[in-house]
């Protein structure tokens, strides 16, 4: 009986060592497509998926905020290295991740118009 106990927990012990994404709803992206789910890798990285577990935004950011805080159809993302761009609203990365906060904050619609025709 212990042997099999020890059995168990080793399995249960490995399989959540290699689980590598922590799948959460969040309202924002459940509006834009019923589908999709923030997605959290093990490193901390944050992507989006669908249910189906496909990628739709690499987890690659630090920080994805909600879609509307700046314009309706853009999310602000920080990337790992401190620098923030924007995702649409299909997922791709429309104004990169490449300027710190500040800048954005005051420069919101020059980088907008600069990027999104």
């Amino acid at each position: 009986m212990k042997s099999k106990l020890l059995i168990l927990f080793c399995i249960s012990v490995f399989s959540l060592s290699f689980s590598q994404m922590k799948i959460s709803e969040r309202d924002d992206i459940s509006k834009i497509n019923k589908n999709w789910r923030i997605t959290k890798t093990i490193s901390g990285t944050y992507g989006i998926s669908d249910k189906s577990g496909k990628i739709i935004v690499q987890p690659v950011y630090s920080k994805i905020n909600k879609f509307g805080e700046y314009s309706d159809d853009l999310a602000l993302v920080k990337n790992i290295t401190g620098t923030y761009g924007f995702i649409n609203l299909s997922g791709a990365e429309i104004i990169p991740a490449h300027y710190e906060l500040e800048y954005i904050k005051k420069n919101f619609y020059v980088l907008k118009k600069k990027y999104i025709k």
